[in-house]
């Protein structure tokens, strides 16, 4: 559970993009650059040849794609049918704008500050990452004081991979697990989507919610308490439920004018935080399927 919550803290991370406009099909390729995919390691292939939009054989993409559409089409109506209604006019807004959104990817940069001891050193890491509703992610760590280290987080709502890379030169070290819903993964990344999509109905359930307003600073500064220029508004979630307690304590999710995500403070059980700030963000049709396995080995015959 300790390594489903490091994934579950940067996944969190990827609702904080940028203000980036939809990209055409050309510049989601251009987005990928410098990404190394699973392909890579295992089987040789570029990151753009791993990531690209193009037609599976027989069809299975778009067939993934279209079940995708169905179920968000349903859910959508179900919580159309059973949500509350939002009563302050800030928080609605950010959530209004935050919906129909079910793939995405892009990078981003994190620093983890460990209050409790001001001497450790403060870790940045740059993070690529790509999200698909309901449950497939697909996360890499890259260490600023460490270039050849990696570290891959990558689920698909059946299996999980963990894996990891100390030197360029060396095999990656592979560990593969099916979904155990007996420790609360499928529940866990539940949440972590509907963080992703600001699904309202799911997130009141374990957080309370409340939205504020941020004047604007002076030009090339950064509001008191905030971690991007650009934030206008911010939407502070305190965990209320014992079982989400256990791993936090609150998450401050900063917002642009237009309401669109620009970073993420996240304050663990051990008062342990994560600041978060993407520095880039896509919002494709779809993701491959393939992104969210680590390939298996080749085998001879």
């Amino acid at each position: 559970m300790i390594r489903v919550m490091a994934v579950m803290a940067m996944a969190l991370a990827a609702l904080a993009w940028s203000g980036c406009a939809r990209a055409g099909a050309a510049e989601d390729a251009d987005a990928t650059s410098g990404a190394t995919m699973p392909g890579d390691q295992a089987q040789g292939g570029s990151a753009d040849e791993a990531a690209g939009e193009e037609p599976a054989a027989d069809g299975e993409e778009a067939d993934d794609a279209d079940d995708a559409d169905d179920a968000d089409d349903a859910d959508d109506a179900d919580d159309a049918d059973d949500a509350p209604a939002i009563e302050d006019p800030l928080l609605r807004a950010i959530v209004a704008a935050q919906q129909g959104r079910t793939a995405m990817r892009g990078k981003l940069r994190m620093r983890t500050l460990r209050p409790d001891d001001p001497l450790a050193t403060i870790k940045t890491s740059l993070v690529v990452f790509y999200l698909r509703a309901p449950d497939s992610y697909h996360l890499e760590f890259r260490p600023e004081d460490d270039p050849e280290s990696r570290e891959w987080f990558i689920g698909n709502g059946e299996s999980t991979w963990h894996v990891q890379q100390d030197f360029a030169d060396e095999a990656p070290l592979v560990d593969k697990e099916p979904v155990d819903e007996a420790e609360g993964d499928d529940g866990l990344f539940d949440r972590i989507n509907a963080f992703f999509r600001m699904e309202h109905a799911s997130l009141r359930e374990d957080f309370t919610m409340q939205a504020r307003a941020i004047e604007p600073p002076a030009a090339g500064e950064t509001a008191d308490g905030c971690l991007h220029p650009a934030t206008r508004s911010v939407v502070e979630l305190v965990a209320r439920r014992a079982e989400v307690k256990e791993h936090l304590k609150t998450v401050q999710l900063e917002f642009d004018a237009k309401h669109k995500p620009v970073a993420m403070r996240i304050r663990n059980a051990n008062d342990n935080i994560r600041e978060i700030v993407v520095t880039e963000l896509h919002f494709p049709e779809s993701i491959p399927a393939r992104m969210f396995a680590w390939p298996e080995p080749q085998t001879g015959e």
